[in-house]
């Protein structure tokens, strides 16, 4: 963790109560399974036994011990053959206890032994080949070699990017926990087309806690683990505890939200004077939050055309020269945003598929266009990293880590992640984007992404493990992530190949290098550049790849 951010986390270690762990210990007899598991996807009841699960799952082929405790003990491991370029990582981090709770395991005998299960997907209603390959192979950068389990669709691709990990960077066959991915023939996939139109991720689930707890893991040591769901809700915390499973993050439905992924609509007040719904602004009025450093934009939730054009009129009238922000309050990245907007950019309102609901935030625009756009991300109360976004209009094309803001800056953003972390009572991971006032040069906050994992959690967690080669005095190693498409008929292994005999493939030990984090045919892959020597050294790697590659598309400018 940086030196900055360790000086922060005093800031989180405030006296709470008690937390009562899941039902984790109070496990079923040795060799229950989870027969007839139920999954609640809103109002949909699906109802599955283990023969039934089985059957879907017929046709995936993996290696699979029948004891995970003897797969991984020490006699294990000291016998299995690793490769030279693997690295052993430093088992225990500030960054992962965080995500695990806050602190270490409160059993002296579990200490430094718990265990995350990564089962990222997408939702039913995104489910396809891609995404379902891009949500779940994000997991593996942040898959502890000989400690964690990711849960990975039988896809080649899939199958192709695990064996990367394995072979440089130290994953065992054992720790992929493979299912049938439910695509259908037109897909590519061999499900019926009763199956594809089902709930998916709901039967995904199911095979996944399944394979889990009737081959995998033993009642007496399921308390150990921790199954991180992409999208974690009440009825999934429900089927994860039911097997003696820790639950982990924070489930959609919120006391105070009403839905995590709503999150964005905290961040004002209704238009609508009669509205009783919660708002940050008014939790800083009325002094619940206490905190100097946590500013936000003048503006309103609006959810009629009227009220926009209302809101709009409002913000002009109170300062002329105001320029206005417009953006939907759930929609996904900067999707549907509109920087300087003009009253004519209000309605009609343009709904596209990925804008979900019809509620709008009309908002003072703070900072410049192009200008600074940091953002904090956090594991419940515990700031985890400061990052610089790479801004290209109103599209994100990545960031920088460490941010190169001030110091002074850094700490007020994290405080004020600190603060609504508390008042949220969050425990998994989120984050809060922020512009930076031209004036006060105040950091003020303009987003909250909540709901499930970002994906870059997996990179930061894989950063926070990396040792420090001896030749560096850093202890802080600057990555940024890109997106890339590779050339028709290119294979993972003729990428990681190219970066090979180009000399930028990372590997232990370097002081910079490529890390190819997963790799899908035909489709945008993702790398991580990295380096230990500072930003311009990391951005010169960036573009001595793009250079050497020149078959391959890059989505970030630099």
């Amino acid at each position: 963790m940086p030196v900055l951010l360790k000086q922060i986390v005093d800031l989180t270690r405030l006296p709470s109560a008690p937390s009562t762990p899941p039902s984790a210990c109070a496990v079923s007899p040795e060799g229950t399974g989870p027969s007839g598991l139920r999954y609640r996807h809103h109002s949909e009841c699906v109802s599955l036994s283990v023969t039934k699960l089985r059957s879907l799952d017929q046709n995936v082929k993996a290696k699979v011990p029948t004891d995970l405790k003897s797969e991984t003990s020490e006699e294990s491991e000291t016998s299995e053959s690793v490769s030279s370029e693997t690295f052993k990582p430093i088992p225990n981090t500030s960054m992962y206890d965080a995500l695990l709770g806050g602190g270490p395991s409160t059993q002296p005998e579990t200490a430094g032994q718990r265990r995350i299960i990564f089962a990222w997907w997408p939702r039913t209603s995104m489910w396809a080949r891609a995404r379902l390959l891009q949500r779940s192979l994000r997991a593996l950068a942040c898959t502890r070699p000989g400690l964690d389990l990711i849960a990975l669709p039988d896809i080649p691709d899939a199958r192709d990017s695990f064996q990367i990990w394995c072979d440089l960077y130290g994953l065992r066959e054992w720790q992929a926990v493979w299912y049938n991915p439910l695509l259908s023939v037109e897909e590519g996939g061999t499900s019926d087309p009763a199956v594809a139109a089902s709930d998916r991720s709901a039967l995904v689930l199911q095979m996944v806690l399944n394979e889990l707890t009737t081959r995998r893991i033993p009642a007496s040591r399921r308390c150990l683990f921790h199954l991180y769901h992409s999208h974690p809700s009440a009825a999934v915390r429900e089927d994860i505890t039911s097997c003696g499973l820790n639950f982990m993050g924070d489930q959609d439905e919120h006391p105070l939200l009403g839905s995590l992924r709503e999150a964005k609509g905290w961040l004002h007040a209704d238009y609508n004077p009669s509205s009783q719904r919660p708002s940050l602004p008014a939790a800083l009025r009325n002094g619940e939050i206490a905190s100097q450093s946590l500013r936000v934009p003048k503006g309103y939730i609006c959810s009629t055309v009227e009220e926009q054009h209302a809101a709009f009129r409002e913000l002009k009238s109170q300062d002329p020269p105001v320029r206005v922000v417009l953006k939907p309050t759930d929609g996904l990245g900067c999707a549907g945003l509109v920087l300087d907007a003009t009253e004519a950019d209000l309605a009609p309102v343009n709904t596209k598929a990925w804008i979900k609901g019809s509620e709008y935030t009309i908002e003072e625009m703070i900072g410049a266009k192009g200008g600074p756009s940091p953002t904090v991300y956090m594991c419940g109360t515990t700031p985890i990293a400061v990052a610089d976004q790479i801004m290209c209009g109103t599209s994100n094309h990545g960031n920088f880590v460490p941010s190169a803001a001030p110091s002074a800056m850094q700490q007020a953003m994290a405080e004020a992640g600190v603060a609504i972390g508390r008042y949220l009572d969050l425990k998994g991971q989120w984050g809060l984007d922020f512009v930076i006032d031209e004036v006060t040069q105040d950091p003020v906050v303009v987003d909250l992404n909540m709901g499930r994992p970002n994906g870059n959690l997996a990179y930061f967690l894989w950063r926070s493990i990396q040792i420090p080669p001896p030749m560096v005095s850093s202890e802080d190693v600057h990555q940024t992530v890109a997106g890339r498409v590779g050339p028709e008929k290119e294979t993972s292994r003729d990428y990681v190949k190219l970066l090979r005999d180009a000399g930028l493939l990372w590997l232990p030990g370097r002081t910079e290098g490529v890390v190819p984090s997963y790799y899908i045919a035909g489709q945008s892959s993702t790398i991580v550049c990295v380096s230990w020597t500072g930003r311009e050294d990391l951005i010169a790697l960036y573009k001595r790849l793009k250079v050497v590659d020149t078959k391959g598309t890059y989505k970030m400018d630099v």
